[in-house]
């Protein structure tokens, strides 16, 4: 979090020596046996997600749609038995003092600034174009389920109540049916009823 770039400069601006935190945080780090290996992310513990349910329930009570750094911020900073709320508390950045700061002199990035093809980056990043695979003709067929694809192509193509909700126990080919599906959309391209 520290070396996300408007967040570290807002700290900085506050006062806090950044560089001395992050050369300590990796110290500490290294002292107790955690490697920074590619890749590897934060585990999911207890603390990380009262954090994140503390930073989501303060959007939510706010009346906002978007999380940002000040709201991760603000939770950890409740977690008084955490290494992160000892590390600030050290470099002098105060909850009551810091949040004050933060809301007049932050300047991250919100997403109305994203352009189209930042926001593009980022889903092909993170998610699988199935559209663009079906126009392709890669994703694999499903034998014997025609008669759930139709009904799910049918329920997709009405100007109301379009949405299919895939219930079912683990293994039986939800995900596939969804792929049939839009291979068989993309495949016809009209649709008789």
């Amino acid at each position: 979090m520290i070396e996300y770039e408007p967040f570290k400069q807002c700290l900085m601006d506050f006062g806090a020596d950044v560089d001395l935190m992050a050369k300590d945080l990796s110290r500490y780090l290294d002292d107790i046996g955690i490697e920074n290996a590619t890749g590897a992310g934060p585990k999911r513990t207890t603390a990380l997600e009262r954090v994140m349910n503390r930073a989501i329930a303060q959007i939510i009570f706010a009346g906002r749609d978007r999380l940002t750094t000040g709201d991760i911020y603000y939770s950890i900073m409740h977690e008084t038995a955490s290494h992160a709320h000892y590390f600030f508390l050290k470099y002098g950045v105060t909850k009551s003092k810091f949040i004050d700061f933060w809301s007049k002199n932050y300047k991250g990035q919100t997403a109305s600034t994203m352009s189209e093809s930042d926001t593009d980056g980022i889903l092909e990043e993170h998610t699988t174009n199935l559209t663009k695979l079906a126009k392709d003709g890669k994703l694999e067929p499903m034998v014997g389920r025609d008669h759930e694809v139709d009904e799910i192509v049918n329920v997709m193509a009405k100007k109301f109540k379009n949405n299919v909700l895939l219930v079912g126990e683990p293994g039986v080919g939800k995900p596939q049916l969804l792929k049939d599906s839009l291979s068989s959309y993309m495949k016809t391209k009209s649709l008789t009823f």
